[in-house]
C-alpha cells in the first residue's frame, strides 16, 4: 500500500487566502487520504490578534482530510523559524513532507504529482526537492530539472532536509569557496546572493534562500 506524505501548511493573519488554500487542496484527488498538519503562528502584535484569531477559528473547522493536526504557537516565532521547525518536526516523524504556505491555488492533481515524484526520486541523492511551480517561460517541458530549490509549493525527504544550513553566513562561505555566485544566481538573472547577504545582515528573514543554496550544493 502506498504511503503518502503528510500535507504541512503554515498560516498566520490570512484567513481569505488561508480559505482558498484550503479549499483548493481539498479538491485534490488525494485529500482525503492525506493526513494534515496546520501550524499556525502568534500574533506579533496587538493589530494582529484579531486575524490570527479568525484564522484560528476556521483551521478549527476543516474537514476532508484523513487527519487534521493543528499546531498553536504560544509566540511568534516568525515565518522562517515556524517552517524550519515545522518542516523538522513533522519530516522527522514521516520521513517526507509536502510543504504549502497560506497564500498557494493547488492544482486538483498537484497532491499525485508530488507523491508520485516522491517516490520515483526517493533513492536519488541528487535531487533535493520536489516542485509544483514552474517558471513562467514559453518552451519549458513539462518537467525538468534545475540546481537548487523553490519555496511556492514543494517537497522533500528527511535525507534532503537534513542539508539544510540555517546559517546564513555558512553558505556564503561555501559560495565563495566554490566560487558559485554567477551559477547560484542563474547566470545572473536572480540575486538570491544579495538575499542571502541581507538575510545574513538582518534585514531579512529568509528560510527559501538558505534552503535554496543549501539544495543548490547537493550532489
Amino acid at each position: 500500500m502506498k504511503v503518502l506524505a503528510p500535507i504541512c501548511l503554515f498560516v498566520y493573519n490570512r484567513p481569505w487566502h488561508t480559505t482558498q488554500t484550503i479549499e483548493s487542496l481539498k479538491k485534490n484527488i488525494l485529500a482525503s487520504e492525506s493526513d494534515l498538519y496546520i501550524f499556525s503562528d502568534g500574533s506579533r502584535n496587538d493589530n494582529a490578534s484579531n486575524s490570527v484569531n479568525e484564522v484560528r477559528s476556521y483551521i478549527a473547522t476543516i474537514t476532508g482530510f484523513k487527519s487534521v493536526n493543528i499546531i498553536l504557537r504560544e509566540t511568534n516565532l516568525g515565518l522562517a523559524q515556524n517552517i524550519i521547525s515545522g518542516v523538522s518536526d513533522v519530516i522527522n516523524i514521516h520521513g517526507k513532507i509536502i510543504v504549502l504556505e497560506d497564500d498557494i491555488i493547488t492544482h486538483p492533481k498537484f497532491l499525485k504529482f508530488m507523491n508520485d515524484a516522491l517516490d520515483l526520486y526517493k533513492n536519488d541523492e541528487n535531487v533535493a526537492s520536489i516542485h509544483g511551480y514552474v517558471y513562467p517561460i514559453e518552451g519549458l517541458p513539462e518537467t525538468f530539472f534545475v540546481k537548487g530549490a523553490d519555496c511556492w509549493g514543494w517537497a522533500t525527504w528527511a535525507r534532503a532536509w537534513s542539508v539544510f544550513e540555517p546559517n546564513g553566513a555558512k553558505l556564503l562561505d561555501e559560495i565563495k569557496q566554490k566560487k558559485a555566485e554567477k551559477e547560484i544566481n542563474y547566470n545572473n538573472s536572480m540575486n538570491y546572493v544579495r538575499m542571502l547577504k541581507n538575510q545574513i545582515a538582518g534585514n531579512n528573514d529568509s528560510w527559501a534562500v538558505r534552503w535554496h543554496i543549501s539544495a543548490f550544493f547537493v550532489r
